[in-house]
């Protein structure tokens, strides 16, 4: 059964059209320079602030490749100027 890797990093923010475009353009940066990438979305959470990266690899060393990534920690960077929370989370998802 074929699979991907997934990364997910969830933040709660009064999200305005500037920063949502600000969080876009390091995500297209990062979808267009990253090896292995398959996909990496902005979507709206569960919670009424609450809002979710992410993004899905194609193998393992693609997925560790990004997290040291420098849009990575450029979206980090950002999304830490007004976020609350950010959580991470990591895992396969079977397709």
């Amino acid at each position: 059964m074929p699979s991907l890797m997934r990364t997910a990093m969830g933040f709660e923010i009064k999200m305005d059209d500037d920063f949502q475009n600000r969080i876009s353009h390091v995500l297209e940066l990062l979808e267009s320079d990253s090896v292995g990438n398959a996909t990496c979305e902005l979507k709206k959470g569960s919670e009424s602030d609450g809002w979710v990266v992410e993004c899905l690899w194609h193998d393992q060393n693609a997925m560790h490749a990004h997290f040291v990534s420098s849009h990575l920690q450029d979206l980090i960077a950002l999304l830490a100027l007004r976020s609350r929370i950010i959580k991470f989370e990591c895992g396969i998802l079977l397709i």
